[in-house]
């Protein structure tokens, strides 16, 4: 475990949020599609939140800072059946990689 600094904040700091709609396609067992979403204020280090408005069936949503301003969000289909989510929203919300936790 890392050492405890009692005087760093507790809280992350929210730079930027941004929506786009998303209709991934169908995965098979193994597959993945990525999606880029602009997110203003994003910088490389910072971190990412990602989320989906549908359930997500066993696939995992990752998301990173790729480039300024710039989220990618990747869906990884991880378990045996093959899965169409439809269509939905990704949200990205970025944190300030200055933030303390």
């Amino acid at each position: 475990m890392g050492t405890t600094n009692s005087n760093q904040s507790n809280y992350m700091i929210v730079k930027a949020r941004a929506t786009t709609a998303w209709n991934p396609a169908s995965l098979v067992d193994a597959a993945g599609e990525t999606k880029s979403i602009t997110v203003t204020g994003a910088e490389l280090g910072d971190m990412v939140l990602v989320s989906f408005s549908l359930d997500l069936q066993d696939i995992v949503l990752t998301g990173y800072v790729s480039a300024a301003n710039t989220v990618e969000a990747r869906l990884q289909n991880e378990g045996a059946a093959t899965v169409d989510l439809g269509a939905g929203t990704l949200t990205a919300i970025v944190m300030d990689q200055n933030s303390g936790i």
